[in-house]
């Protein structure tokens, strides 16, 4: 639903006032006629133009009343401006605070996605409008069909997801959102290992959602448990956990030798006092001049299971964050 952009000279500065199309005015009415009661119970007289009756009036009664009480003690009022509120609010701050404070209009309020897009449609002229940017007619239409060829994007992919299981839906909206799929278009590179057999790559595709690799035993040869993606990644008798984390390790230890000038694996940060103490302490990586020159910096590296059925009720991002502590 569109809008008419109209500019008022607020001398200075500048004031957008959208006026909407017949439909657009008609649901914004509905709403504000079902749910209005709510926002004057939650404002009362912090805003009076909420549609609280004679709230105006109140407030010069009041203010009146507070000044002749006060008038021999030296009071007074002094009005300000000082600046266009309209256009420094914080949207999305005020988007939130609605959801919050006036639950009912939840069901009616532009989803998230949407909200996006139109923010992205609008960066020319939002940033005309607040001094940023000249404003240029041609930039703007090209931003507006960058948006919604996008948002288009999207919508193609969130209706094949919901053809998805729960776990696969998971699985791919985490490959999404993580930006993992690099290495379905990239060049395969002997020097870089990035030369997949075939077999590599379709078990990369299987991976990615959640299907089970091709030619895989039947039997785990650790625990003798039925062998499944799943319990590849997480049973501890055999020693894949183990070459799992130490594939991540080697594959990051190779990469830091071509940036840095000195990249260890399992560097030793303290011996052990006794042969039945172990290998002593060690760290994963150690890499030098990360930071500060000539300066060793020791990594530990943890690989975290997010799909591990104890985990399915919490995001990736949440679980990772916890395994950061």
């Amino acid at each position: 639903m569109a809008n008419r952009l109209i500019a008022l000279d607020k001398c200075p500065g500048v004031r957008p006032i959208g006026i909407g199309e017949c439909l657009r005015r008609v649901i914004c009415k509905t709403m504000a006629l079902v749910t209005g009661r709510d926002v004057e119970v939650v404002c009362g007289v912090e805003q009076l133009a909420t549609g609280l009756k004679s709230g105006i009036e109140g407030a010069v009664h009041g203010m009146t009343a507070l000044y002749d009480e006060f008038y021999d003690d030296g009071w007074g009022f002094l009005l300000i401006d000082a600046k266009n509120a309209f256009n420094m609010i914080n949207r999305e701050a005020a988007l939130w605070n609605a959801r919050v404070l006036w639950p009912r209009s939840r069901t009616t309020s532009m989803p998230t996605e949407i909200f996006k897009t139109s923010k992205q449609g609008t960066v020319v002229i939002a940033n005309a409008l607040i001094g940023k940017d000249t404003f240029c007619h041609v930039s703007h239409l090209d931003a507006l069909n960058e948006a919604r060829q996008m948002h288009h994007k999207v919508q193609e992919v969130e209706s094949i997801l919901a053809k998805f299981t729960h776990e696969r839906q998971r699985s791919v909206r985490r490959a999404i959102k993580g930006k993992t799929s690099a290495w379905l278009n990239g060049v395969p590179l002997e020097s870089c290992h990035f030369d997949l057999a075939p077999f590599q790559f379709r078990d990369g595709l299987a991976i990615r959602y959640q299907r089970q690799p091709s030619c895989i035993p039947i039997k785990c040869d650790g625990c003798s448990a039925n062998f499944t993606l799943q319990h590849a990644l997480d049973c501890k008798t055999g020693s894949l956990v183990i070459q799992r984390h130490n594939e991540v390790r080697d594959c990051l230890g190779d990469m830091a030798a071509q940036v840095w000038s000195q990249a260890v694996r399992e560097p030793i940060v303290k011996e052990a006092e006794s042969k039945a103490d172990g290998p002593g302490l060690r760290a994963d990586l150690g890499i030098r001049g990360v930071w500060t020159p000539q300066v060793e910096v020791l990594f530990d590296i943890k690989v975290i299971d997010t799909d591990a059925p104890s985990h399915l009720h919490r995001t990736p991002e949440s679980i990772l964050d916890t395994g950061a502590l």
